[in-house]
């Protein structure tokens, strides 16, 4: 995402009232909120509080987002965080994660969340759309609606 249209989105944030995303929070910061830390001891637990009224692709896809957040927060490679995200997938029944946009559209939510922006945030938006184009505009997508919100 270029700065003009991140910028944009945060512009858009402000007018709309909402909180942000946190976007100005240091990606070395340590959350306080019990749910970061209980993603990262235990990544599959999310979704185990789901009211059950949500798809299985939208539970994958909130604890996707929540992985994200972590995973930005604590740092590791691309390809373990790939993993990652295959085995939320698959514990929801979700298959070829690869070509869904609310999977990508998760990751963009939780780099956001994670507050990652600047050259964090291109070079991790890149890195985790594995050079597809649309996962790409997907990662990004996400990010500007959770910025908004």
């Amino acid at each position: 995402m270029t700065r003009p249209v991140l910028l944009g989105c945060l512009w858009a944030a402000l007018l709309l009232g909402g909180p942000g995303c946190g976007v100005f929070k240091s990606s070395t910061s340590q959350g306080s909120s019990e749910s970061s830390s209980d993603s990262v001891s235990s990544p599959f637990r999310w979704s185990s509080h789901s009211s059950g009224s949500s798809s299985p692709a939208e539970e994958s896809a909130r604890d996707v987002r929540d992985a994200t957040e972590s995973f930005a927060l604590r740092g590791g490679d691309a390809e373990s965080f790939r993993r990652d995200v295959s085995r939320i997938a698959e514990s929801h029944g979700v298959t070829d994660w690869e070509s869904d946009p609310l999977t990508y559209e998760a990751i963009g939510r939780g780099l956001c969340r994670a507050g990652v922006d600047g050259a964090d945030l291109d070079r991790l938006q890149r890195e985790l759309a594995g050079g597809d184009g649309r996962a790409l505009a997907w990662i990004e997508s996400g990010f500007a609606s959770e910025a908004v919100r």
